[in-house]
């Protein structure tokens, strides 16, 4: 599996409480999905079985909105043009087990 870190992305609220995280686009479509979330200050987003973006050092206002949610939306925007393709829904899964996420400092 192909691990980005998420070095700059935004996670807002809607109106439904339903958390956004605006990240950079990758191209194809996502496939099956999802947000795992452990209550901690990492999220896992696994775009597909092969592509997965840490959305890393979440502040309390971004853990609070996990926790509640059962569902994200996706924004991907693209770093050229700045538009936003595509926008799409994920479940969330809320994890017991801690994850272990390595995460690393550029130079």
């Amino acid at each position: 599996m192909k691990w980005v870190q998420a070095g700059s992305y935004i996670i807002q609220p809607t109106e439904e409480g339903i958390p956004v995280a605006e990240i950079p686009s990758i191209p194809g479509m996502p496939k099956d999905a999802m947000v795992v979330y452990d209550g901690g200050e990492h999220a896992l987003f696994f775009r597909n079985k092969t592509e997965g973006i840490i959305l890393d050092f979440l502040n309390d206002v971004a853990k609070d909105m996990l926790m509640k949610a059962d569902k994200m939306a996706i924004c991907e925007i693209s770093k050229e043009t700045g538009n936003v393709a595509p926008i799409y829904r994920v479940p969330i899964i809320h994890s017991k087990e801690k994850i272990n996420v390595q995460t690393y400092k550029k130079e």
